[in-house]
C-alpha cells in the first residue's frame, strides 16, 4: 500500500537490508525496476537499493541483465572487507552444505557472536575453503575475461566446481581509513573479494575466521559515519573499454592482420571472444539485430571471401553471403560506421568486387558507391 501511494506520488522508492534481508531488497528493486518504473510516469525516479553485508544472489547472466538495462548504478552494496557473509555463496552450496550451516547458526542473533570462535575447527576450515574457492573463481573469471586460449581452462570446471554466484550491482568497501572504495566491475569485486581475505603474515586462521564472523555485524557505526569515497575500478567498464565505434574497427583489423595462418576462418575460430562478447553488449544496448554492428569484421568477411573464392568457390555458392556483404557495406557506409577509404579504387574490397560476373554487380546494392 505504501509503496503504490509512493508511485502514485511519484516519490523515490528506497529498498534496504543487511544480511539475507539485503538480498530479498535486491530482488525487490529489480522487480521494481521491471514491472513498475517501466510503465510508471516519466517523472517517476528510479528507485534505489541500498545493502549491507548481502550475499550474492545471481550468476554472470543474472549481473549482465542488469548492467544492460543500466540498473547497476541503482543497487549499492556496502561491504565490510573481512565480512564472510557475502562471499558464501562463492563455496558450492551443496558440497559444504554442514560448513556453511555451522556458520549461519554462529552468525544468527541468538548466539554469543562476542565470545571467541573456540576449539572447533568448523569455522576455519570453511574459511579456508572459501578463500580457495574465491581464489579459483577470481582466477577462471580473469583468464576468461582476457580471453585466454590454454587447454587448462577449458578443462579446470571439469574437475573443479565452482559457483556459480557472481556480484551484481555497484560495491562500496568500507575502508579501515574511513573511505569507501567504489567498484563497479564484477571481476573487480571478485579479485577484492579474494585479496582481502588474505592472511597478514602474523595473522592467524583461527583470528582470521572470528574477525570474519564479527564484522557482519559491524555497519551500524559505520554507515553513520561514513562520508568520503573514492572512486576504483582496476577493469573499467564496457562505456570505457569501447569509446567509438571507430575505435571496434581498428581493433578488428589490427587482430585480423596478426590472426595466425593455422587458425582458420576468423569469423568463427580466430577471433576472440572479447570482441564478441562487447559486440553482443553493443548490440544489446543499442537495441539493435543480433549480428548488424560486424563492421568491424569488414576485411575479415571480405578476405574470406576472396580466399573461397581464390580456391574454386563459384558466386553460385556464396551469393547469400556476398549479397549480405553488400548490403551491410551499404548501410555501414551511410550511417558512417564504415569509412569510405573501403571505396577507394586500389582497396582489396573494390579490386575483388570488380572480379564479380558483370551481371551480379549490375543490380548490386552498391554500384551507385563504386569508383567508376
Amino acid at each position: 500500500m505504501q509503496v503504490s501511494r509512493a508511485v502514485a506520488e511519484e516519490k523515490r522508492i528506497v529498498f534496504t537490508g543487511h544480511s539475507s534481508g539485503g538480498s530479498i531488497a535486491t530482488l525487490a528493486a529489480i522487480w521494481f525496476l521491471e514491472k513498475c518504473t517501466r510503465q510508471g510516469s516519466v517523472n517517476q525516479g528510479h528507485p534505489f537499493c541500498v545493502t549491507f553485508g548481502s550475499p550474492l544472489i545471481g550468476d554472470n547472466i543474472f549481473n549482465h541483465a542488469v548492467r544492460r538495462e543500466g540498473w547497476s548504478q541503482c543497487i549499492l552494496n556496502f561491504v565490510l572487507p573481512l565480512d564472510i557473509v557475502p562471499r558464501i555463496p562463492l563455496t558450492p552450496l551443496a558440497s559444504f552444505r554442514e560448513e556453511i550451516q555451522t556458520v549461519l547458526d554462529r552468525l544468527s542473533q541468538q548466539a554469543p557472536i562476542h565470545l571467541p570462535v573456540g576449539r572447533s575447527l568448523a569455522i576455519p576450515e570453511y574459511y579456508e575453503t572459501l578463500l580457495r574457492s574465491t581464489l579459483s573463481i577470481a582466477s577462471y573469471e580473469a583468464c576468461s575475461f582476457m580471453g585466454c586460449t590454454s587447454s587448462i581452462l577449458g578443462t579446470l570446471t571439469s574437475f573443479i566446481e565452482l559457483s556459480p554466484y557472481r556480484p551484481c550491482g555497484t560495491y562500496l568497501f568500507l575502508t579501515s581509513s574511513e573511505q569507501l572504495i567504489v567498484l563497479t566491475n564484477s571481476d573487480a569485486v571478485l579479485q577484492l573479494f579474494f585479496y582481502c581475505l588474505q592472511l597478514d603474515p602474523q595473522q592467524q586462521l583461527l583470528d582470521a575466521a572470528a574477525s570474519s564472523l564479527t564484522s557482519h555485524w559491524q555497519y551500524e557505526p559505520i554507515k553513520q559515519g561514513m562520508q568520503d569515497m573514492v572512486c576504483v575500478d582496476y577493469l573499467g567498464t564496457i562505456s570505457s573499454a569501447l569509446p567509438g565505434r571507430s575505435n571496434r574497427t581498428a581493433i578488428g583489423s589490427i587482430e585480423l592482420a596478426f590472426q595466425d595462418e593455422d587458425t582458420g576462418s576468423y569469423l568463427s575460430k580466430g577471433r576472440p571472444r572479447r570482441y564478441k562478447y562487447t559486440q553482443k553488449w553493443h548490440e544489446q544496448l543499442q537495441r539493435i539485430p543480433f549480428g548488424s554492428s560486424l563492421e568491424s569484421c569488414f576485411w575479415a568477411i571480405v578476405e574470406e571471401l576472396q580466399a573461397e573464392m581464390t580456391n574454386g568457390r563459384s558466386l553460385e555458392d556464396l551469393r547469400d553471403r556476398v549479397t549480405k556483404l553488400e548490403s551491410d557495406a551499404h548501410g555501414w557506409l551511410t550511417s558512417g560506421s564504415l569509412g569510405k577509404d573501403v571505396l577507394l579504387s586500389s582497396s582489396s574490397f573494390v579490386v575483388w568486387w570488380k572480379t564479380l560476373p558483370e551481371q551480379h554487380r549490375s543490380t548490386s546494392c552498391i554500384l551507385k558507391l563504386m569508383p567508376q
